[in-house]
Parts: C-alpha cells; sequence; structure tokens
C-alpha cells in the first residue's frame, strides 16, 4: 500500500481531503482517521476507515448494468468494478482495439455486463458458502455449502450461456450465415424434342422428349464468378 501525500480542509461539517498529485483512475483510496472530534467536544468518531475506488479503465460497461442482473445479492462494488474492468480487458484482447465511451460496441457491452456479473456473483458464492461447511462443485471449481443458495445456481448458469453467447459475438462468429455461391446460372435454353433427351422405347418415334432435357442442339448456358 502506498501512502498518498495530501492536504485536507476542515469547514461546516465537512473535511476536504485533496491528495497532491490528484486523483488516479484505477486505484482504491483508503482514508483512516484517527479521531474526529465536534466543536462542542460532546460528540467524536474514533478509527474511521473509508475505501473510495476511483475509475477503473478500460470499463466498456456501467456498474448500474451489473447491479441489474445480480442486485438481489451484496456483492461489494469495488469487486464489481474490478470484474468489468478485467472482461473490458479481455474484450479488448480479442477485439484488438480500445473504445471511448460513446463508441462501445453492442456485443462489447453485452460481454462485459454479463461477463462481470458471473464472476461477481460466483465469488460472492464461494465466500457464502465456504462459511457453511459442505462442499460442492461448479464447473472446476470446487466450494462449500452448495445447497445454501440454491436460487444462485441457476442464475449462474443463465449467465454463463450468456457469456458463452456474446464471446462468439467478440470473435465474429456470433451469426449463422450461409456461404455465399461460388457460380450461378443466369439463364438456360433446351430444344423439345433433342436427341440427347430420354425416349420411350416402342410405339413412340426416336426423338420423342420422355423427360427434361439440358443437351444437345439449342442448349446455352451462361457462368458468371
Amino acid at each position: 500500500m502506498e501512502r498518498v501525500k495530501h492536504d485536507f480542509k476542515v469547514f461546516d461539517n465537512f473535511i476536504e481531503i485533496t491528495p497532491d498529485d490528484g486523483i488516479k483512475d484505477n486505484s482504491v483510496y483508503e482514508i483512516r482517521i484517527k479521531t474526529v472530534k465536534a466543536l462542542d467536544k460532546n460528540k467524536r468518531i474514533d478509527n474511521l476507515r473509508m475505501k473510495v475506488t476511483t475509475k477503473l479503465t478500460p470499463s466498456y460497461c456501467s456498474l448500474e448494468a451489473v447491479r441489474s442482473l445480480v442486485d438481489s445479492y451484496e456483492i461489494p462494488e469495488e469487486k464489481t468494478l474490478y470484474y468489468i474492468r478485467e472482461a473490458s480487458l479481455f474484450a479488448e484482447y480479442v477485439k484488438q482495439e480500445s473504445y471511448g465511451d460513446e463508441e462501445i460496441p453492442f456485443e462489447v457491452f453485452q460481454y462485459v455486463k454479463h461477463k462481470a456479473a458471473y464472476d461477481s456473483l460466483i465469488k460472492f458464492y464461494i465466500e457464502r458458502s465456504a462459511d457453511g461447511g459442505t462442499k460442492g462443485t461448479l464447473g472446476d471449481i470446487t466450494f462449500e455449502n452448495s445447497s445454501s443458495f440454491p436460487a444462485i445456481r441457476d442464475l449462474l448458469n443463465a449467465l454463463k450461456k450468456e457469456v458463452d453467447l456474446w464471446v462468439e459475438h467478440l470473435r465474429g462468429n456470433g451469426f449463422e450465415g450461409r456461404v455465399a455461391p461460388a457460380s450461378a446460372v443466369r439463364g438456360a435454353r433446351n430444344t423439345p424434342g433433342s436427341p440427347y433427351g430420354l425416349k420411350k422405347v416402342g410405339r413412340y418415334s426416336p426423338g420423342y422428349p420422355y423427360g427434361t432435357t439440358f443437351g444437345g442442339t439449342g442448349f446455352s448456358r451462361d457462368v458468371g464468378r
């Protein structure tokens, strides 16, 4: 942990703390105040500690978007922000491109949102399960107390499916398509009674067309690639 040089001012009911080098992104600031006393000396606060997480970059999804998926569970804000950053870095690695706040592709936003929600929830699940003592398994991860939060398992499975879906979109494999033809028939002409057609032996005369043919005199085809 790095000690940050700072200045502070006290006015009214506020304490304003300003780091000498400004506030940096991708940082967690912990504020420690040993004692705060009121002017009338009747109230005081001892050993006050606060943590402030600054903007993590890259962040291709908002904290609120992730919380919309897992807001039923008490997941610490700083952990969710960390997973948003990790998912955003992976998206940059796959796409080989970084984005501004106003130009984030839809597939990048969706991947980061679901991946951060999945990672945050599985971390929450494992930590809470460790308090119970019952063993369980999620994929390749072994943890404890697998029966304490049965609803989480269903949500984790749903989130995992979304993560797998959007990672394919990141790689350009999200939409199924048809293979474009290498050549196409633009025109064809057939002459009835062609000697190359199928014929029926018997009372029908030679050359009587018994089937459709595309060969012989009068047939042509133009092929363009």
